[in-house]
């Protein structure tokens, strides 16, 4: 007999298609004129991680579970729970595989169940 926990199939390797890099700012970052972290300065960032993810593409306006957070949230990113994975937060942003760079509105441990954490994020122009 199959088994069709339905949980599983969320964690197969097949559904971790995208290889995606979490960044975040360094340090000591380069300073723009107002005296803050220049974020457009691609230099200023470095890499927290890079995971397998699943990747969802959302069609226009997307509301976070009970409304917390109102974004334009056009892609969502789902990696696996790890112990770097967990520390990811809003002041990251994500480099997927096509080069896009993609600014991190959310991230969160899903059903607080340590399997899975998702990151809704929106394109940088």
């Amino acid at each position: 007999m199959k088994h069709t926990c339905g949980q599983c199939d969320e964690l197969s390797a097949g559904t971790f298609d995208r290889r995606v890099t979490i960044q975040k700012i360094k340090t000591s970052p380069s300073l723009n004129a107002l005296g803050e972290a220049d974020l457009t300065d691609d230099a200023n960032w470095e890499t927290h991680c890079v995971r397998w993810a699943s990747v969802d593409t959302q069609g226009g306006r997307e509301f976070w579970k009970r409304q917390r957070v109102q974004a334009e949230v056009d892609q969502i990113f789902r990696v696996r729970y790890d112990s770097t994975t967990k520390a990811i937060t809003p002041r990251m942003r994500v480099l997927d595989d096509q080069g896009v760079k993609r600014e991190i509105k959310a991230a969160f441990d899903v059903d607080a169940g340590h399997r899975i954490i998702e990151i809704q994020t929106v394109a940088i122009v």
